[in-house]
């Protein structure tokens, strides 16, 4: 899978093509680490390009969520389709990581 990034603004933004499926999230992490790389580092992942997520990409944003909190940053979701919207909502992650309806929004949360 490809992972664009883009430092814009407060944030960095992270555009992945592709599932958040387990054979995805190596290239997946390594996007993430580099880009999460300094303390109070903000993300926003932009999943205009990600058609669905599985059980394995769930606990990968619970994770991701979890490093950038405790260091000192945060992670945001932009673009969600409304099938991930429904696993986000069912499994209750999207009380735990925002999610925003474009990358605009979510780049405005952080100032």
């Amino acid at each position: 899978m490809r992972v664009k990034t883009k430092e814009m603004g407060a944030a960095t933004y992270l555009s992945p093509d592709g599932a958040l499926v387990e054979e995805n999230l190596e290239s997946m992490r390594e996007s993430a680490r580099t880009a999460a790389g300094g303390a109070g580092t903000n993300l926003v992942i932009d999943c205009r390009r990600v058609p669905f997520i599985d059980s394995r990409g769930l606990e990968f944003l619970q994770e991701l969520s979890t490093e950038m909190r405790d260091s000192g940053g945060t992670l945001r979701l932009a673009n969600v389709s409304d099938s991930c919207k429904d696993i986000l909502a069912l499994t209750r992650l999207d009380q735990v990581i925002p999610v925003y309806e474009d990358i605009e929004n979510a780049g405005r949360s952080f100032l």
